[in-house]
């Protein structure tokens, strides 16, 4: 952020200013500056979580009278979020399922300094499709898997703005409901009064 004052466009002699901000969630003053020249300019690095911040500006002259810009004249800095650089997967409290379930995770990426960005959306995969299979999501912030055979499965999210920002997690899928019964053999004969198996 930068500001630009000209000392030579009020009649009496401008000696300094303080730039105040918010930008740390309260209003705090700068340190005193004194005008150098015909232009005073001076940067600030901008505030590292995403928000809307203000800031004002008071001078006074050689004479020590102050006069500061008022809240309608106050500047406003919008700070996005930045490129995702890390990416998380929710949902993820419960993740031994039961065999032919349906589950879902949800992924969030984030910038450097932990602003929410998840525009681009995601790709989700499986590194075993035969026990944690994909089901549907890709290109959004949500995916569906199908918990199929027993075992150990690991799921992923990778961000399509960013594909070396990814989260995985291991997803154990243990045996479902009885779905079928198979009797063997299934016929059999016996002499009476002995056992069969």
């Amino acid at each position: 952020l930068s500001h630009y004052c000209n000392p030579n466009i009020v009649p009496a002699s401008l000696s300094g200013y303080v730039f105040s901000n918010n930008f740390g969630g309260n209003w705090s003053n700068g340190t005193f500056t004194d005008f150098t020249g015909n232009w005073s300019n001076f940067t600030l690095a901008a505030p590292v979580q995403a928000g809307t911040y203000q800031w004002s500006i008071c001078a006074n002259n050689s004479l020590n009278n102050w006069n500061c810009t008022s809240a309608a004249a106050s500047g406003s800095i919008t700070v996005v979020a930045g490129p995702i650089a890390s990416v998380q997967l929710l949902n993820t409290s419960n993740t031994t399922l039961p065999s032919t379930s349906l589950f879902t995770f949800q992924a969030k990426g984030f910038d450097p300094y932990g602003n929410e960005n998840d525009l681009g959306g995601f790709n989700f995969s499986s590194n075993d499709e035969t026990i944690a299979s994909y089901s549907y999501g890709n290109g959004s912030n949500s995916s569906g898997f199908t918990a199929v055979l027993v075992g150990f499965a690991q799921v992923s999210a990778y961000s399509l703005a960013n594909p070396a920002a990814f989260d995985s997690l291991t997803v154990t899928v243990v045996p479902g409901p009885l779905y079928s019964m198979q009797l063997s053999p299934s016929s059999s004969s016996v002499e009476a009064g002995n056992q069969f198996s």
